[in-house]
């Protein structure tokens, strides 16, 4: 059996429940792409020792991972999807969102693919803002899918408040109306600063990072723009 079979097989039963719970049910099932021989060979590995390494494997993923990177977005997706830690790993592993994760979901874009798809699916009624938390709360723990900084970011919803309510009250927001949030957010070795703008500095602010023809902006607002990146970054 090749290795790269082996990782192959080994993946698929590690990562997507239905192929394990599949393979070990009587008779088991083959895994696509092996031989008689090579399956014979993952047939050697124990049921139940099997899915309690998977869920040790998960709690790790849960725990050390993402909970401790998007506190308010774990925790929004537990009480959204009315499921533990180990229930939302499986169904976050099994996806076709996890297959787009790089270095371990470093940057956090596979999570947040399956949540999107989750909420273009209407799987989160009670969260619609949750797209938006996630994103926000990776801007903040600088796991940014690309290094652009500063860059101005938008939101639906007032993201902030709705952590802060997750994470330090501890309650679940409900009948959130969409309330326009934008800020400048500038990452550096000390971390990820961030400075709320209202609509027209988020258009103004953008030109200026664009290096745009800004003749026909407002000066005051040309001046807060600078002032803000002068503080956060010194542009």
């Amino acid at each position: 059996m090749s290795l790269e079979a082996q990782y192959s097989a080994l993946y698929a039963l590690f990562y997507k429940r239905r192929v394990r719970d599949a393979f070990f049910q009587p008779g088991q099932a083959p895994v696509a792409g092996l031989t008689n021989a090579e399956l014979r060979q993952l047939q050697l590995a124990d049921g139940l020792r099997f899915d309690t390494v998977v869920g040790l494997h998960q709690g790790d993923l849960a725990h050390q991972w993402y909970a401790s990177r998007v506190p308010a977005s774990w925790l929004a997706l537990q009480v959204a999807l009315d499921t533990d830690d180990r229930e939302l790993v499986a169904s976050f592993t099994g996806s076709d969102a996890f297959e787009l994760r790089i270095d371990d979901d470093a940057d956090g874009r596979a999570l947040l693919a399956w949540v999107e798809a989750l909420a273009e699916g209407g799987n989160l009624p009670e969260a619609p803002w949750l797209p938006d938390l996630l994103r926000y709360e990776l801007l903040l723990n600088a796991r940014w899918i690309d290094a652009h900084t500063p860059r101005v970011e938008e939101f639906m919803f007032e993201v902030p408040g709705i952590r802060e309510s997750l994470v330090e009250r501890r309650t679940f927001p409900t009948d959130e109306d969409p309330v326009r949030y934008g800020a400048l957010f500038h990452k550096d070795e000390r971390g990820v600063g961030e400075a709320a703008l209202d609509r027209d500095e988020a258009r103004a602010m953008r030109a200026v990072l664009a290096g745009n023809d800004t003749s026909g902006e407002p000066p005051r607002l040309l001046k807060r723009c600078k002032a803000l990146l002068r503080e956060m970054s010194g542009w």
